[in-house]
């Protein structure tokens, strides 16, 4: 498929508690990759989870959705011709979903691998171009809002590993505070935890977004810095 849903996996009876690892292997014309999960006894799964997916071309992301609630895995740089990096990231309902960023438009599908609990996932190049990307930092990764214009209020949302999950959200325009608040994350110990705040500056005009959080060290900042226009 070219945009949204790329399909579901309905699954009845699986034995899979775990994602424990992802594989993947490119030719000339599709790139594969491979979910697999364990059981609680820590065998190969017998049977896939449900499991979803979306594309989200205003992020330039494959999001696909488990109904699995433990990882043996945060994060994967793939840099293969379509996709950049991955993240493994706990929700508010403490099951996971999986971010495939891309690297260039796409189209997919989805399905089991034939004799096993295995998830399959196969990208060919193709499909609109992306509106925007998300933004990355060692411990943060906002998926909105790009860096350009923003309509007040807005919201900020991705997914962080900050300490104890705190995401501190901070406006500034020529150097005063003119909107500051924070979130908690739903993981930051086992994987990345997804966060959304809404932001509702004061003022107008170009300004910068920092989010992150303050170093337990110094108290110096550490996150990300986006340019916006309010």
């Amino acid at each position: 498929m070219s945009g949204g849903s790329l399909g579901e996996v309905v699954s009845d009876g699986s034995d899979a508690e775990q994602l424990s690892a992802i594989t993947w292997d490119t030719t000339a014309a599709c790139e594969r990759f491979t979910l697999a999960f364990t059981s609680t006894e820590g065998a190969p799964a017998t049977t896939a989870p449900g499991v979803s997916a979306e594309f989200i071309r205003s992020a330039a992301l494959l999001r696909v959705f488990l109904s699995v609630e433990i990882t043996a895995l945060t994060d994967q740089l793939v840099q293969s011709g379509l996709v950049d990096r991955l993240y493994v990231v706990r929700r508010a309902d403490r099951t996971l979903f999986l971010d495939f960023h891309l690297l260039a438009p796409a189209v997919g599908a989805i399905g089991i691998e034939e004799g096993s609990g295995s998830v399959e996932i196969m990208l060919e190049s193709g499909g609109d171009p992306y509106d925007a990307s998300a933004s990355f930092a060692d411990n943060v990764v906002v998926v909105t809002p790009s860096p350009g214009s923003v309509t007040v209020p807005f919201l900020v949302n991705g997914y962080s590993r900050n300490f104890e999950a705190n995401t501190i959200v901070r406006v500034t325009q020529d150097g005063s505070v003119v909107f500051e608040d924070f979130t908690t994350a739903a993981d930051w110990v086992e994987t990345w935890g997804e966060f959304e705040i809404e932001v509702d500056p004061a003022g107008s005009g170009p300004a910068e977004l920092f989010v992150g959080e303050q170093s337990a060290q110094d108290g110096s900042d550490r996150g990300l810095v986006l340019d916006i226009d309010f």
